[in-house]
């Protein structure tokens, strides 16, 4: 018998389908889908519907009336919670997902498709899964970005990848010439995803994924990554500033809009290092203000 999932279903101005997909996220969201006109299962003219997963019906529940409260009385903007089968939508993704380049090194591409010919370049295998992390989410795509333009082979960087889910962050670290990563989640699910992929891509050596939680890790890192909503960062940001490494260590985050940076804040002891933004979504690279730096 296929499993059931409960799943949100909302019609809303096409304009609001990210920032409402990121509080669907937060809320729990194990997956999404979006139909508009640039879809295959078209939307209504000018407007989109988006559609969310969830493993458990309560969850569904308590993130459908916050969305209600975020769309407030927009027109048409009913949302319903309903029980589904599974609607093969892990098969799905291997239809659709296709070669993607981040940066100028990094590609990112399923088992069974090439990219360009000619591309010579650095190349991650991802099997879509239920984890959340393929590159195609603004969140994950600048992460990518930032990580092509921050590591270089040779300088042994140790890398811990926040909220894993597929492993794509980690795996990509390495790629590009970190020494070693470890990847956490509270998912078991993305643990498995994540572990499955570093063995397709030959990386299971140098990274290692665990559902460690956060208070349980050691150490400091050259590199923490974290493509988180922005209520775990702000839950979480004292926390991820600690494993950072006192000397030339960086902090990555993403996961938020842009209307959530204020709130959201700094995470203490470092300062602003580069930001990116694309389509509302932001992600930045923090790190130890230099020494005589009062900030």
């Amino acid at each position: 018998m296929s499993p059931r999932y409960s799943c949100i279903e909302v019609a809303l101005d096409a304009d609001r389908v990210d920032a409402a997909s990121g509080l669907l996220v937060g809320a729990g969201a194990t997956g999404l889908e979006t139909r508009d006109a640039s879809t295959l299962v078209a939307g209504p003219t000018g407007r989109a519907v988006l559609i969310a997963w969830f493993d458990a019906p309560e969850t569904a529940t308590a993130a459908s009336e916050r969305l209600g409260q975020w769309l407030g009385p927009e027109k048409g903007s009913a949302v319903t919670v309903k029980a589904v089968e599974d609607p093969g939508w892990k098969e799905a993704w291997r239809d659709y997902f296709k070669p993607m380049r981040f940066g100028r090194r990094l590609w990112v591409a399923p088992p069974d498709r090439d990219p360009p010919e000619g591309a010579t370049d650095t190349i991650i295998r991802l099997l879509p899964s239920g984890a959340f992390g393929t590159g195609t989410h603004e969140s994950t795509s600048l992460m990518l970005e930032l990580l092509d333009d921050l590591v270089r082979p040779g300088q042994g960087l140790r890398v811990l990848d926040v909220g894993c889910g597929s492993g794509i962050l980690a795996l990509a670290a390495v790629r590009l010439g970190a020494e070693q990563a470890f990847g956490i989640d509270v998912d078991p699910e993305a643990v498995e995803a994540a572990r499955e992929n570093a063995e397709k891509n030959g990386l299971d050596g140098p990274c290692r994924f665990a559902g460690t939680p956060l208070d349980e890790v050691d150490g400091t890192y050259d590199l923490v990554l974290a493509n988180l909503s922005a209520p775990v960062l702000i839950a979480e940001k004292g926390k991820l500033a600690d494993r950072v490494a006192a000397d030339s260590g960086l902090l990555l985050w993403s996961g938020l809009l842009d209307t959530d940076v204020d709130e959201v804040g700094t995470p203490p002891g470092l300062t602003l290092v580069r930001d990116l933004r694309r389509n509302e979504w932001v992600a930045a690279a923090w790190g130890r203000p230099a020494k005589g730096d009062d900030r």
